[in-house]
């Protein structure tokens, strides 16, 4: 029984000049590339126009990009980055908070959806669903040895197998998301 794989691969999968693409930002664009099919698929079922949804996409990004950025600099340095306020679009130095973004997502989404004049408590519980899915990607790639500081190396280390949950198929799940299913009952 395999209980435990080592991923040594660099975090940087491939670099040309400065633009470098790292497994989180991968698994953060695959997140996102579903969670738009998945929006699609609920606006055409509710008789929407599934084009609508490269609007809505465009507002989540943004609003997860700024508030990730945002809320890792006021969240965790304040002092440091109102005394160096330049400092936060060095986005290459790195730093982004998940709670922040969750913060901008949530902004953007309530103007999106007065803009297209859709129910915010609709949007959001469908959005729901797609931001699950984002989530589980990104969290899965914080796993990997270079993207943490908490990461040792280990893929399934901080995983967990939850069976219950889905029917008897065997679904791996972060330490955040079992955390967070468990937490909401």
């Amino acid at each position: 029984m395999l209980l435990e794989i080592t991923w040594t691969a660099h975090p940087v999968i491939f670099q040309v000049g400065w633009f470098a693409l790292r497994w989180y930002a991968l698994m953060f664009i695959v997140g996102f590339f579903i969670g738009i099919k998945i929006m699609e698929w609920i606006y055409r079922r509710e008789g929407l126009d599934p084009e609508r949804v490269y609007y809505l996409f465009l507002a989540t990004f943004i609003g997860t990009i700024i508030g990730a950025r945002l809320g890792h600099c006021f969240f965790y340095d304040p002092d440091y980055y109102l005394a160096h306020p330049l400092e936060i679009f060095k986005t290459w130095k790195g730093g982004l908070a998940s709670h922040g973004g969750t913060i901008g997502v949530i902004l953007c989404v309530l103007y999106y959806a007065n803009k297209d004049r859709l129910s915010k408590l609709w949007l959001l519980d469908r959005l729901s669903i797609a931001v699950a899915v984002t989530r589980v990607t990104g969290n899965t790639a914080v796993a990997h040895p270079g993207r943490s500081q908490y990461a040792t190396g280990s893929l399934l280390e901080g995983v967990e197998v939850l069976k219950e949950v889905f029917a008897g198929i065997e679904v791996l799940l972060h330490a955040c998301d079992v955390l967070n299913s468990r937490c909401r009952g």
